[in-house]
């Protein structure tokens, strides 16, 4: 662009300027191309030494005024210095007409330019850019050389700091606390040490299949009917002598039994004994000779651990193992699903071990096992309905080992029996259907002191031996404190409005068939 401050305007006298200026004289219209040398500009406006682009001026005869084009250009260098070339420019003179009188000469004015080009500026972004990328650079450079440095440092503090313990010995070469941590495992979803089959093969041995016989009579209408038949249940060796090998069963599996045999392994048949029972606590304990298991193949005679079921907690693994269905040993897996659980099993109330291990027809008298290959309870029942599923039950160990040593040194020991089964009447249901509070009645057992005495399906229990019956726990623990053999008294209600007290005998459950 042109700067018009820097426009100069001169005037002299053309006797003056006759020898700077170049006279031309035409009497025609004569075109002049006038070419003049400026610098050739790159892309970048930055000028090319040794090039020049020609800038074409056209003068035409008979104009008073030189008209040309900027001759001079002025270029900004890098520090702002401008560089001037000044061309000077033509004047063109017009001749006298020769027809015309000659005019007067007048003063020629001699035009300049200057001219200033300002170098464009480049993108604004670019310097931006390559500052961005600079940092980049400098960043992973940077963080590469402090990973080296750190695993270095690391290599030379730690590694050769190592005391043989498998310690650390800090910078002044004392010893830390501070093990080096070990590499991750698998947990496993048992509670112990070994593996289900681990288990299994230490337990198997041990678990043996009952079979028995059984035959009485029974009533078909009106009639007496002799029958025999077999049944099928499990065991655990729980100890041995000189002569005998002892098993730990439950009470029914052989309580009506006129015949007992076990096997270890499924192929042989070992006959067995009753050595006591106590149908109070669904355990018994029956016998074979040692010199029979030898005689059917079986040297290695493995007798049971029993572990401690105070120390059971819900939700550890358990195996369950038996002759289920009486076809042999099989095993059945799952967790412990509650604790103290009481439940009712023929007038006997038993607290036990809820699993979720199946227990099947056959089980009973079979180990419940940890993971550790202890035996933690003896498989006892199981809730057979069609609106629940998974729900077995095993007597603890810690109640087991208490009953077969009193078996196994006095025998059968005699246990008082009522022969009733009954369920709690709590505050709320004797409030809806306006009954005492007590025990409700709901099965007199065929044989016992209740069915001898005359009492009913319905009857409500309130008292017991001169002691208030306030539900079932109650009326078992003032049962037990009676001998066998003796009468007491029980009070009832009937049919919500009748008091009545009836006089009791009380029998031994190890008699009732």
């Amino acid at each position: 662009m042109y700067d018009d401050e820097n426009e100069k305007f001169k005037s002299t006298s053309e006797q003056e300027n006759k020898d700077e200026f170049l006279k031309v004289e035409a009497d025609n219209k004569v075109n002049e191309e006038v070419s003049i040398s400026q610098p050739q500009l790159s892309e970048n406006n930055e000028v090319q030494d040794g090039e020049a682009n020609a800038i074409k001026m056209t003068v035409n005869d008979g104009c008073a005024t030189p008209i040309c084009t900027p001759v001079t250009t002025v270029f900004a260098s890098e520090d702002s210095t401008q560089i001037e070339k000044q061309v000077a420019g033509e004047v063109i003179k017009a001749s006298e007409n020769s027809k015309s009188q000659e005019k007067p000469s007048e003063p020629v004015r001699d035009t300049y330019f200057t001219e200033t080009v300002k170098k464009k500026a480049g993108k604004k972004g670019s310097s931006f850019k390559k500052f961005i990328a600079a940092c980049l650079v400098i960043s992973l450079f940077g963080g590469t050389g402090v990973g080296v440095s750190y695993a270095i440092m690391q290599n030379m503090v730690f590694n050769k700091s190592k005391l043989p313990d498998g310690t650390v010995a800090g910078f002044n070469g004392a010893k830390l606390e501070t093990k080096e941590t070990a590499s991750a495992q698998p947990v496993s979803s048992s509670s112990g040490t070994m593996t289900a089959v681990d288990v299994i093969d230490a337990v198997y041995p041990s678990v043996v299949n009952i079979n028995m016989q059984v035959s009485g009579t029974t009533n078909y209408y009106g009639f007496s009917v002799p029958y025999e038949g077999s049944g099928s249940g499990s065991g655990v060796i729980f100890d041995m002598d000189e002569e005998n090998v002892y098993i730990v069963t439950n009470n029914h599996v052989v309580e009506s039994a006129t015949g007992i045999s076990i096997s270890v392994t499924g192929a042989e048949s070992i006959s067995a004994t009753v050595v006591g029972t106590d149908a109070s606590s669904a355990l018994a304990v029956i016998k074979a000779l040692k010199s029979d298991f030898k005689a059917a193949g079986i040297d290695n005679i493995v007798a049971a651990k029993f572990g401690d079921s105070d120390g059971v907690k819900v939700g550890q693994s358990v195996l369950a193992i038996g002759n289920a269905l009486g076809e042999g040993k099989s095993a059945t897996g799952g967790m412990i699903s509650m604790l103290n659980k009481n439940i009712d099993i023929g007038g006997i109330n038993l607290q036990v071990l809820q699993t979720s291990a199946a227990i099947n027809p056959g089980n009973s008298g079979g180990a419940l096992v940890n993971y550790e290959g202890e035996i933690i309870g003896i498989n006892t029942a199981k809730t057979s309905t069609s609106v629940a599923e998974a729900m077995g039950y095993a007597i603890p160990s810690n109640k087991v080992k208490e009953i077969m040593e009193s078996l196994l040194v006095n025998g059968t020991t005699p246990q008082p029996y009522l022969g009733i089964m009954g369920s709690d009447i709590t505050d709320d249901i004797a409030d809806m259907y306006k009954l005492p509070v007590g025990v409700l009645v709901r099965q007199v057992l065929a044989g016992g002191g209740a069915d001898m005495a005359g009492v009913k399906e319905g009857d409500v229990i309130i008292s017991f031996a001169g002691k208030s019956v306030m539900n079932m726990e109650s009326l078992i623990s003032t049962l037990k404190e009676q001998k066998v053999g003796t009468t007491v008294e029980m009070g009832i209600i009937r049919d919500a409005k009748t008091s009545m007290t009836l006089k009791v005998k009380i029998l031994d459950s190890n008699n009732i068939q």
